[in-house]
């Protein structure tokens, strides 16, 4: 059987243009695709190698947990989840 491999990884924010300009600014990720998701906002794909960082409007994860969710916060204390880039420098 073929090992799984871990195919994206999604951050829902209120700014996907925000997100993604600060991914590519921060870590020099480059942009694949930023659309439009109709009535669920924005949606962006970055490249970063065989995982693809995917960042959607909270729109978009509103449809898909209707049952609700925390949104991310700064405020508040961080969710337990965790995105690491790993760099030469």
């Amino acid at each position: 059987m073929a090992q799984a491999q871990l195919g994206y990884v999604f951050i829902w924010v209120d700014d996907v243009i925000g997100a993604v300009e600060f991914y590519e600014r921060t870590f020099g990720i480059t942009r694949r695709t930023i659309r439009e998701n109709g009535p669920l906002g924005l949606y962006a794909e970055l490249e970063t190698g065989p995982t693809t960082l995917a960042i959607a409007d909270t729109r978009e994860a509103r449809a898909i947990f209707p049952d609700g969710f925390r949104l991310n916060d700064p405020a508040q204390a961080p969710g337990a989840f965790q995105v690491t880039f790993v760099t030469p420098d």
